[in-house]
């Protein structure tokens, strides 16, 4: 396991609950971008991407970077883990027809719908 990643003021990287990452976010992903723009962070098993540049490629890569959470290996073991809880099957099936974490075309196609209810002239005709 690869140690964690503390910079010279003795921030903790891989803490995204620490009292900098909380406080002064500004700062503390400017230490994460300094490192890389994109990070792996060791304590939540995950990548934290910091540079615009990947944050835009990222947005438009759906083959490789997919939102549809339900999906793949992470999808696989949320299937494993609610076979073992009774109960969740249910929920997850739910879950994994939301169009936000769905890619293109189904998201595409599916998000006018509820943006036109929610549509600010709307908001306000209801208010």
């Amino acid at each position: 396991m690869a140690k964690a990643v503390i910079t010279d003021d003795g921030v903790d990287l891989d803490d995204l609950l620490s009292a900098e990452a909380i406080d002064r976010p500004a700062s503390y992903y400017a230490k994460v971008r300094s490192v890389h723009p994109v990070y792996w962070n060791q304590r939540w098993n995950g990548w934290v991407v910091t540079g615009y540049p990947q944050v835009v490629a990222g947005f438009r890569d759906h083959q490789r970077l997919s939102s549809d959470r339900f999906a793949g290996p992470f999808g696989e073991e949320l299937r494993r883990s609610a076979a073992a809880a009774s109960g969740t099957e249910h929920l997850l099936g739910f879950l994994s027809q939301f169009f936000v974490w769905k890619d293109q075309p189904y998201h595409t196609r599916v998000r006018p719908k509820p943006a036109r209810r929610s549509a600010p002239g709307l908001m306000i005709w209801l208010r």
